[in-house]
């Protein structure tokens, strides 16, 4: 069941945050590291109201989130004013994965994004996370823009 997340998800939350951080770190060791997330980021995401954030659970458990902002463009005179829904994360449990919980997370989020008038839902993935891109690809998002670096000696 997908529901909004409230105060006393929070340790599950946090806990999620501890996997999702691990794994991102494994894919992009030279930037990421595994970490904790600030117990007050997850408070403010589940009571304030221009973020969404919303929990998979399952046999009484949460077993995943989907964490979104309400934002707007950049007010560069090149860019087209528009309001739109980020995705920051979404993780679902390892024993979990494949049955479609990030398919309900995505359907989720556009629902939430449509009641609050927000033109697109976007958000960013590693390069190195093919599983994502190819599940957010079968979702209907495409790629917008590409980040690229090199390492300095």
């Amino acid at each position: 069941m997908i529901r909004c997340a409230v105060k006393q998800d929070l340790e599950a939350v946090l806990s999620l945050y501890e996997l999702l951080f691990s794994e991102m770190a494994a894919l992009d060791p030279e930037r990421l590291q595994p970490a904790k997330q600030a117990t007050e980021f997850v408070e403010n995401a589940i009571t304030d109201d221009k973020f969404n954030l919303l929990v998979a659970e399952y046999k009484g458990e949460v077993k995943g989130f989907c964490f979104a902002q309400r934002q707007s463009a950049d007010p560069y005179n090149c860019m087209v004013a528009r309001d739109f829904a980020y995705i920051f994360d979404l993780v679902v449990s390892p024993e979990l994965r494949g049955q479609k919980i990030g398919h309900q997370f995505i359907e989720q989020m556009k629902i939430w994004a449509k009641d609050n008038n927000l033109s697109h839902l976007e958000l960013s993935v590693l390069a190195q996370n093919h599983q994502a891109i190819k599940f957010y690809e079968r979702e209907g998002l495409t790629e917008i823009t590409r980040t690229m670096g090199i390492k300095l000696d």
